[in-house]
């Protein structure tokens, strides 16, 4: 006789796409989602490629679409990825390229040929 499973008491999440409406300097964000009825959600934490050793910390603009996790009543949840969209396609079509932008700040990569190239104002290699 196999045991039988409990039931879990954690819920369901679901993936669903909106648009950040509010960005804040301690990792989280308040994302407005149009497929539930434009739901604003609490502020949720943005997932980020590093968080430890090696950090990677760029926060969504105000405006960019995004996809989020959260459980089954929306009130915790995550913020996993910026999303392309037909309005707003990628920068470049080309699958051998990094690039990179923010602000004025342009730094594009190209793994065929190992160049980089950065474009700014100003750089500091030693500040």
């Amino acid at each position: 006789m196999k045991p039988k499973k409990e039931k879990s008491s954690a819920g369901q999440s679901s993936l669903h796409f909106g648009t950040i409406s509010e960005v804040y300097a301690n990792g989280t964000a308040r994302v407005k989602l149009e497929d539930l009825d434009g739901m604003t959600t609490m502020p949720i934490p943005v997932g980020h490629q590093n968080t430890s050793d090696r950090i990677w910390y760029w926060m969504p603009a105000v405006g960019q679409r995004v996809a989020c996790l959260l459980d089954e009543k929306g009130e915790q949840g995550v913020v996993l990825c910026g999303i392309y969209t037909q309005e707003n396609p990628p920068p470049i079509q080309d699958l051998n390229k990094l690039y990179l932008k923010f602000g004025a700040i342009e730094i594009t990569g190209d793994v065929t040929t190992g160049s980089l190239q950065v474009k700014a104002t100003r750089i500091d290699w030693n500040p």
